[in-house]
Parts: structure tokens; sequence; C-alpha cells
């Protein structure tokens, strides 16, 4: 489990700063670390959405996601189980 959860957070750094570069930043976008039993997060905006819209768009993609997965899931023989 562990090593899954360090290569997503590395390929998540990446990203994080390929978006950096691509937008002449220096600095990663991205920074991750740990704190047990938390999960925090900060949004930052760069143009015409507020934090709050950015995440409530996000979980509403999210959400989406997972009903088509659910959708895929029980077209499956067996009803994905």
């Amino acid at each position: 489990m562990r090593a899954m959860q360090a290569a997503n957070i590395d390929e998540i750094r990446k990203i994080g700063m390929a978006i950096a570069k691509a937008y002449g930043s220096p600095e990663n976008l991205v920074s991750v670390s740990f704190v047990p039993e938390k999960f925090t997060f900060g949004v930052e905006s760069a143009g015409g959405l507020l934090p709050e819209q950015i995440v409530a768009s996000a979980l509403r993609a999210l959400v989406d996601m997972m009903a088509e997965t659910q959708t895929r899931a029980q077209a499956l023989p067996g009803g994905g189980m």
C-alpha cells in the first residue's frame, strides 16, 4: 500500500511541476505531507473562479466519474461483483 501511495504522490508532484513550468513558475504547485487521520488541502485561484467554485466543480466531476464507473461495473457479467 505504501509503495502505491508513494508512486501516486510522485506522479502528483510531477504533474504539479509540469503545470508550473508550463506557466513559467519555478515552484512546484503541489506539496504533499502526511498527518495521521487527517486530510487537508488548499486551493488557490489564479483566475476568474473562487477556490470554493473550483472545489465544487472538482467534486461534481468526481461524483460523475464515480456514477459512470458504477454504471459500467453493473453492466459487467455478475453486476461487477
